[in-house]
């Protein structure tokens, strides 16, 4: 057990940054993900410190070939008329302004490799000291667990590649991916592996934007998996969205404030264009910490992300709700373990009575903001605000409106969903017409094409825009674009509503998990807290 005074209010020795950015292929690496790393560096050289230091990965590396996606509004407005519209009746209509370069990330060391990253997690456990803490963060894509039809428990035999050791994995959903350059990737099973090198006297904070970002929650367990109990690794992290979910974000532009970008602005004081933030600070004692960026976060994101923590892992895991016996630790499968009763697993005895007196999570939501930490009663103020809640609101009324915001998510995506094939629909029917007439254009390099586009433009834009399927194409998309924007919002508020339940859930969750988890689950959960409570240095 890692003594907790290691992790008190004393700043730690040194802090080390490790970010890890970028996409798979060009194709795959959007401006956004640029943005979010050259935000960081900016923000690490403002305040400059000999006890920080920091490691970028970015993309391609070095290579000066072209692997940032952007979008150039300027580009699009002065190409040609029949370019644009050849682009919008045979592809994509934001092909006009789609354009390509090098990133411009400062001081890469190398490319997002899974075989660069492993060497230098190695070297990171030899160069890290006693009292230092490692912040790992990662913008990126990432990509669900295997499905369970993939594992096979009788004929299948997974390998540890590293350490050749073999056996059989259980499914783990939670065991989601980080995708790198090159069409690589690592799983959270993996990544687990990789911060295994790291000291246990060392502090990990990982900070992650990619999709299904939350499967990386688990790194508080062995092997990012809650049935082995928990790592003895002082850790703790804070995620754009949950496992099974995509996250926000990844655009050619920069029109998407996302967690990790809002996360950082809290801890920055500024936005990326100068504009200060002072509204993180919710206990007052003069600094942001961690956890009041996610809380800054939480309240500021307009998508239809549910960031987690690890905190909100292990009671998730250990704890549980009055009337929710499902959430109860899994104490028959102790005998079966030894390695679960050793680092807490098991369920605490009960009460004298033999029943245990658990909070529930119901009635007034101003009973959860008194008893909350001054982060978390921000963020149920201000979601209630946001969701419009009446005073005197209870957790039964959030639930009632969450349900009626699941319906209305539906019923937009699949309004949504017809527009779509609304559009497929006209296009194919432009495109038709237009083959009809030049059968060439089904063949995009051929000669006619070239002409059509050059000496013959003018004959052929005046072709298009006289065509009755090319205005049903352009109503279609613009109905579509509309109702998509809907589809967002409605799913945005939805979220709101689910961060505002998990929240109340976890304040809920950590009273009662004294009295359903052994006094070693209870310490670790209080040392990741207190991790999750620092400032950066």
């Amino acid at each position: 057990m890692i003594a907790l005074a290691l992790f008190g209010a004393e700043a730690f020795a040194k802090d080390h940054f490790l970010i890890i950015g970028g996409g798979y292929s060009p194709a795959g690496n959007q401006l956004s993900i640029e943005a979010n790393v050259i935000f960081l560096q900016d923000m690490l050289d403002a305040s400059p410190s000999d006890r920080r230091s920091c490691d970028v990965y970015f993309a391609d590396g070095d290579d000066e070939q072209p692997d940032v996606q952007y979008h150039d509004d300027d580009a699009a407005g002065n190409c040609p008329p029949a370019r644009r519209l050849l682009a919008e009746v045979f592809g994509d209509s934001d092909a006009a302004k789609t354009r390509y370069r090098n990133h411009r990330v400062r001081n890469v060391r190398g490319r997002t490799d899974s075989e660069l990253l492993a060497r230098r997690f190695r070297e990171l456990g030899r160069e890290l000291s006693t009292g230092d803490r490692l912040i790992v963060f990662v913008t990126a894509h990432g990509s669900e667990a295997a499905p369970s039809d993939d594992y096979d428990y009788e004929d299948e035999e997974w390998t540890d590649s590293e350490t050749e050791d073999s056996a059989e994995v259980p499914y783990n959903k939670f065991d989601t991916e980080i995708m790198l350059w090159d069409e690589d990737a690592v799983s959270a099973s993996q990544f687990n592996r990789w911060l295994d090198r790291i000291g246990r006297d060392v502090a990990v904070v990982l900070v992650m934007g990619q999709c299904y970002a939350g499967g990386f929650s688990h790194a508080i367990f062995h092997q990012n998996n809650a049935e082995l109990g928990l790592s003895p690794h002082a850790r703790c992290g804070f995620f754009a969205q949950v496992h099974d979910r995509p996250a926000a974000g990844c655009t050619p532009g920069n029109d998407i404030e996302e967690y990790v970008y809002l996360f950082w602005s809290a801890l920055a004081g500024r936005t990326r264009d100068g504009q200060p933030v002072t509204s993180a600070d919710y206990d007052a004692n003069g600094q942001v910490s961690l956890a009041e960026a996610h809380a800054y976060a939480m309240l500021a994101i307009a998508t239809g992300d549910v960031p987690v923590r690890t905190s909100g892992a292990v009671l998730r895991r250990y704890s549980r709700l009055q009337g929710s016996p499902d959430q109860a630790p899994e104490a028959d499968e102790a005998d079966d373990n030894p390695l679960k009763s050793l680092l807490g697993a098991i369920g605490a005895p009960q009460d004298a009575d033999g029943e245990l007196k658990l909070r529930a999570a119901t009635g007034p939501l101003a009973a959860f903001e008194k008893d909350a930490r001054p982060d978390q009663a921000a963020v149920i103020r201000g979601l209630s605000e946001k969701l419009q809640l009446q005073p005197g609101a209870t957790v039964e009324s959030l639930r009632m409106k969450l349900r009626q915001l699941k319906n209305a998510t539906a019923v937009a995506e699949a309004q949504a969903g017809v527009a779509s094939a609304t559009v497929d629909r006209t296009q194919t029917e432009a495109q038709d017409e237009l083959c009809g007439k030049w059968p060439e254009l089904r063949h995009p390099y051929s000669p006619v094409v070239a002409e059509l586009t050059a000496e013959r433009a003018d004959e052929f834009v005046a072709q298009v825009r006289s065509m009755a399927a090319y205005e049903a194409l352009c109503r279609a998309r613009e109905k579509y674009n509309e109702l998509l924007n809907a589809a967002a919002a409605a799913e945005a508020e939805q979220a709101r509503a689910e961060r505002l339940l998990q929240t109340i859930e976890e304040i809920a969750l950590a009273e009662n998990l004294p009295k359903v988890a052994p006094a070693e689950v209870v310490a670790r959960y209080e040392q990741i807290l207190q991790l999750e409570s620092q400032p950066l240095n």
